[in-house]
């Protein structure tokens, strides 16, 4: 660990520890890659595909890629690496899709449209790629769609058009992706990154060994995207800034089991001071599920998921200096079924849920505005029971065998909780960044505990929040529902 983050981290009792590590991030990882095609040592290296020469306007808000590599790796312009032989992993930003891959040359190219589903759809049908279905799928905490289609193994490519086997054309930094060879495999994922789509390509040669392919996996699942250029300021998704303060309640779901998510039964919202007893926001009044409850980016106003026989609906409750207040409570009705949680607005004005796999935006009187700037994207709706991002997107924290581990996206610079007895699932961030909300099994329930972050060498310290809860499941059930601590209120 470098003296300068050391120094700065060490003051953490008076500077949140997010504030600190975010102005040393980007400093602190490698320089990005950039033309060439050099050999790279082991280790975490930066792809910044949004700095290369050419791409095209509005690539800007496109992250930093982290990528961790064994030895005996190749830079390749910046946008994508390989082993010199039988793997590589390129990074894409599609525009026309080849009608066939073979045969191509005086045929029309496809325009995909510029969705995910669109991408992956055309894709999948081509012919000679016996592609997989898509499927949903999720990388390094963003979503989309993962397939993998390959090349006849017994085609000899010098008899295809012009001696290519095509697959697309690129936009930005990359123009034309052909395969390299017959039984050729590619992996695709094909990501939103809030807006942007990118589709991540790993593949591999007949010749790859069984190692070089699990190496090659472990390639991919070690891509982090890292906001810590000055190209984006840092905030989160419902639109806290960074270093906010805490305010003195957090919400939490709970339900009437051990397992309840056979659906039955229905479950309780309540909000806790750190210190103090549990109050009730809403019951289960028999099958009735509340859940997921999630503050305002103000403070002031606590929404949670509603679902019950007569229908669904986002209930959005006030809250004053004392709690929850009765007055003033909104539901907004939801048409269908199952309904997922609900996400703010960055200025506290509308709230948004997942609609088979589309976000539906809802103002506080019950209307339908059109997106804008501010709503959330479908990062927002992303759930992990053990990795969770820091509020301003600079920090991890990840449950691992050692215990509960604060780092850098690309795993440098870390702190271990000790965790002991440890805890099933990671709830939460505090506002501010400096502490962890945690979730322990004390037989049947749950146990909810803030972890402080400490700075490196210090020890660390925890206080109860949830002494006893009857339930057992990661994040507070149900439908692994959110966990949620209060900012600090403001107008």
């Amino acid at each position: 660990m470098n003296n300068t983050l050391l120094i700065r981290m060490s003051a953490i009792a008076a500077v949140s520890l997010v504030a600190l590590v975010s102005t040393a991030a980007a400093g602190h990882l490698p320089r990005p890659l950039g033309a060439g095609e050099q050999p790279l040592s082991a280790g975490v290296h930066v792809l910044d595909l949004a700095s290369l020469k050419q791409a095209r306007p509005g690539y800007k808000h496109l992250p930093r890629i982290a990528v961790t590599l064994p030895s005996g790796w190749f830079n390749n312009n910046g946008w994508a690496v390989n082993n010199g032989g039988a793997l590589g992993l390129g990074f894409w930003d599609p525009d026309k899709v080849y009608p066939t891959g073979c045969h191509w040359q005086g045929k029309p190219k496809i325009d995909p449209g510029r969705t995910v589903a669109g991408l992956a759809r055309v894709l999948a049908t081509r012919p000679l790629r016996h592609a997989s279905r898509p499927r949903n799928a999720e990388l390094a905490g963003f979503r989309g769609k993962y397939l993998k289609w390959s090349v006849p193994s017994e085609i000899n490519i010098s008899r295809c058009s012009q001696g290519y086997f095509e697959s697309w054309t690129g936009r930005g930094w990359a123009t034309d992706r052909w395969q390299q060879g017959a039984g050729q495999v590619d992996r695709l994922w094909i990501l939103d990154l809030n807006g942007k789509r990118l589709v991540i390509d790993a593949n591999y040669l007949p010749s790859a060994t069984r190692k070089q392919r699990a190496d090659l996996d472990r390639v991919v699942h070690s891509i982090r995207f890292v906001s810590a250029s000055p190209r984006k300021p840092a905030s989160t998704s419902s639109g806290r800034k960074v270093g906010d303060g805490n305010g003195n309640w957090i919400a939490y779901s709970t339900g009437p089991g051990r397992y309840p998510s056979k659906n039955t039964g229905g479950s309780d919202v309540f909000v806790k001071r750190v210190i103090g007893r549990p109050v009730l926001v809403a019951g289960r009044d028999g099958e009735i599920r509340n859940m997921c409850p999630v503050f305002s980016p103000n403070g002031r106003m606590l929404a949670f998921a509603r679902e019950a026989r007569a229908g669904s609906a986002i209930v959005v409750v006030r809250v004053g200096p004392h709690g929850p207040m009765s007055a003033g409570r909104r539901i907004l009705k939801v048409p269908g079924g199952r309904i997922r949680c609900p996400r703010w607005s960055s200025d506290s004005s509308r709230v948004a849920y997942l609609d088979r796999g589309r976000i539906v935006v809802r103002g506080l009187d019950g209307s339908r505005p059109h997106r804008s700037a501010g709503d959330p994207t479908i990062q927002a709706f992303h759930r992990s029971t053990r990795v969770l991002v820091s509020p301003d997107g600079h920090l991890i924290a990840s449950l691992t065998d050692k215990g509960i581990v604060v780092s850098l996206p690309d795993g440098s610079d870390h702190v271990i909780i000790k965790d002991d007895p440890p805890s099933y699932a990671i709830a939460g961030w505090s506002p501010d960044g400096r502490w962890l909300l945690v979730m322990r099994d004390v037989g049947g329930g749950f146990e909810m505990r803030a972890a402080l972050v400490p700075a490196p060498r210090q020890p660390s310290s925890s206080r109860i929040v949830v002494a006893y809860a009857r339930v057992n499941n990661a994040r507070s059930w149900p439908g692994y529902g959110d966990v949620s601590w209060q900012p600090r209120p403001r107008r």
